[in-house]
């Protein structure tokens, strides 16, 4: 794609594509989560390259299944260099090649996944920029309810991430550095644990110092993956497969000890029997090798209020 600084760009998705439901689902259908916003139709985030804030905004010009994005990046003194980091960012954050067709073809033999997939057709799953963002995410939201994770992320992505660019403040995701540098005081001002706190900054640390590549993690095998993450301090397997989920994109990955997630089966498939982990991974090999889209599915409907009606299916 051609690039221009301050011209309109365009991106077109693999269809099924829809904006509303992909940006609503990065950011909880809530308007905005964190460092990302959606609002009037429009997905808006901040990045920073080499100092550099760079705000790109994208709004649907296209349908679901003739998909078009128009896509804006904005910044002072930015080059084609920087147009392009931020749109290829912003492909991958709003996973816009992702191939839906052959989990909407094994969804069509199962009755709950086929509803869901009529009901939220387009919804591509979306990632975060970095595998350290998806990483710190994980571990603030450890062993609470989604209402206070989004409180910890939000004071931790607000307390250190803050950018104020053309007379507005915007938040990007605060830079391994930043957090490698904070004080522990003003960790535990953003509601985390001082556990948690710990385990972050010393991924921070360890990253910033170059002694831990997450990226490094693109392009392995699943198991390769649970088996590195849970070698750091701070990372076990629920975590690992949420990183896999959100920031490596993973196609397989289910994370059978989420709670939510297990409760979401249990209501829509079981009667509302309690589920272990171990029965939760098992009864969703029925799904593989595309659990992770099941799970952002699932997911999805949950948080649009669409259980009840998927329930009925059963």
């Amino acid at each position: 794609m051609d690039i221009l600084p301050g011209q309109g760009l365009t991106l077109k998705p693999r269809p099924p594509f829809s904006l509303e439901l992909t940006a609503g689902y990065h950011t909880y259908f809530r308007g905005d989560y964190g460092a990302d916003t959606f609002s009037d139709g429009t997905y808006r985030r901040l990045w920073h390259r080499e100092g550099k804030p760079l705000l790109a905004t994208v709004a649907s010009s296209g349908t679901t299944d003739a998909p078009e994005l128009r896509v804006e990046v904005r910044g002072s003194q930015i080059n084609e260099d920087d147009g392009r980091f931020a749109v290829e960012r912003l492909a991958w954050v709003l996973a816009t090649d992702a191939d839906l067709s052959g989990f909407y073809s094994l969804a069509q033999g199962d009755p709950l996944l086929a509803m869901a997939t009529q009901k939220l057709r387009g919804l591509h799953p979306p990632h975060t920029p970095t595998v350290f963002e998806s990483l710190a995410l994980a571990i603030a939201g450890q062993q609470v309810s989604s209402v206070v994770a989004r409180i910890i992320r939000t004071l931790l992505i607000q307390s250190f991430g803050a950018s104020h660019f053309d007379g507005r403040t915007y938040y990007d995701f605060p830079s391994p550095e930043a957090l490698a540098e904070a004080d522990m005081a003003g960790l535990r001002q953003a509601k985390l644990s001082a556990r948690k706190a710990e385990y972050i900054q010393g991924i921070a640390r360890m990253v910033a110092s170059g002694s831990l590549n997450l990226e490094a993690l693109r392009g392995l095998s699943q198991g390769e993956v649970v088996e590195r993450l849970t070698h750091i301090r701070g990372v076990g397997r629920w975590t690992a497969d949420w990183v896999m989920i959100r920031a490596l994109g993973h196609p397989d990955a289910f994370p059978s000890g989420d709670l939510a997630l297990r409760r979401t089966l249990s209501l829509l498939c079981l009667g509302g029997r309690p589920l272990t982990p171990k029965e939760a991974e098992d009864f969703s090999g029925r799904w593989s090798p595309y659990r992770s889209l099941a799970t952002v599915y699932l997911f999805a409907a949950s948080r649009l209020g669409l259980l009840p009606e998927l329930a009925q299916v059963r």
